[in-house]
């Protein structure tokens, strides 16, 4: 096969105009090639920088798998099942076996139910908004439209600029200690930026307690649902989140929360720094790219899979081996729906990814294109058998 012929399949590839003739085509080729034929022509559809420390020594599975990290080709899905797996890509899913390296397209499947709902009966992802409860029991939606001073607490003002909310000190003393709590409803984000400079990312249906200025010799927030913390350093004040039976203590770190009621277990994934967390009688220093969960009194550390723990943060859902039912109570808090089954739930396990930024017929389609079947009523999605 000339050069011009593979960067011709290559390029059909990165277009998603691959048939499944040339699949086939592109499949015995990429097999039957040296590492450095693959690179040029690899460059020439896809641009040199795919190929960041590449070496001619790179095995062809390693040089594809490359391709499909580097060069962004395949936000890709992937269901497994009895050791098969089956692709659900917009582009191309990848599997790699002891034989060699196999590759398979996804057709476009889906059904009459999602497929060809109106789209003025399409469901939007979610956004920034959330409730801002002040101590006094005042209820403030923090909508986009709302921008500057929004209230005032003790020695802090609260100012909203653009999806972030700020506590900013009046450098008066504190004469007690007031509480707010900011909540976010499914299909909602927050950001926020408490009165020591601590940065918090709230995901959908989840909610923090806190003061509205720190005073004495702890910095103690209670959440529910999951957040993303960057905490401000001060070795003198502890900053400490309790959540559910867990409590974790921090100087000054990055780390994520998951605690939401309806998950089997809390965890505490550390991005940087350090970070003590206590649950059931039993302390463990995490370090980073750890874990932290509790689930039924049991307490265990682990590595971490910190781009899966982080996806929603940044725009993304990320399954790794998930169920069916895992993935739905995501779809459910993100798109503000219901989610019932009809039928025994399929033993599928997930791999891969689907963008925030999806309406959820689009989310769904995506399922879709594994098996799976849908039906949309209002705001219920039903999972059929």
């Amino acid at each position: 096969m000339s050069d011009n012929r593979y960067s011709e399949l290559l390029e059909s590839y990165a277009n998603n105009t691959l048939t499944l003739q040339e699949l086939e085509e592109l499949k015995h080729c990429w097999k039957g090639n040296d590492a450095e034929v693959l690179k040029i022509t690899v460059d020439k559809a896809f641009g040199s920088n795919a190929f960041t420390g590449f070496s001619d020594e790179a095995k062809a599975d390693e040089v594809f798998k490359n391709v499909m990290v580097s060069a962004k080709q395949a936000e890709g899905f992937v269901v497994k099942k009895k050791r098969v797996w089956f692709a659900a890509a917009a582009v191309i899913a990848l599997s790699i076996s002891i034989g060699g390296l196999y590759l398979a397209i996804a057709h476009k499947m889906s059904t009459d139910n999602v497929a060809s709902l109106p789209p003025e009966k399409d469901i939007l992802p979610g956004n920034n908004k959330a409730i801002l409860t002040l101590a006094n029991g005042t209820k403030v939606v923090l909508s986009d439209s709302l921008k500057g001073v929004v209230a005032k607490e003790g020695n802090v003002a609260l100012v909203k600029d653009g999806g972030e909310l700020s506590y900013l000190s009046t450098n008066k003393s504190a004469a007690s200690i007031s509480y707010n709590t900011i909540s976010t409803p499914r299909g909602g984000m927050y950001e926020l930026v408490l009165a020591d400079g601590t940065k918090v990312w709230l995901d959908a249906a989840s909610s923090l307690k806190y003061p509205a200025s720190f005073v004495g010799n702890e910095r103690k927030v209670e959440l529910t649902g999951e957040a993303y913390f960057e905490v401000a350093h001060n070795r003198k004040i502890p900053f400490r989140v309790v959540v559910n039976q867990m409590t974790v203590e921090v100087l000054g770190t990055h780390f994520n929360i998951s605690a939401y009621t309806d998950e089997p277990a809390a965890k505490t994934t550390l991005i940087e720094g350090s970070v003590k967390v206590t649950a059931n009688n039993a302390t463990e220093i995490l370090t980073p790219g750890k874990m932290a969960s509790y689930q039924n009194a049991a307490f265990a550390v682990s590595d971490a899979n910190v781009e899966q723990e982080l996806a929603w943060k940044n725009g993304y859902f990320i399954f790794n081996k998930a169920g069916i039912a895992t993935i739905m109570r995501q779809l459910s808090r993100w798109y503000d729906v219901d989610v019932t089954y009809e039928g025994e739930l399929p033993d599928n396990e997930f791999v891969g990814q689907i963008k925030r930024e999806e309406t959820l017929v689009g989310a769904l389609k995506i399922l879709e294109l594994s098996g799976m079947h849908f039906r949309i009523e209002g705001r219920k999605v039903i999972v059929l058998e």
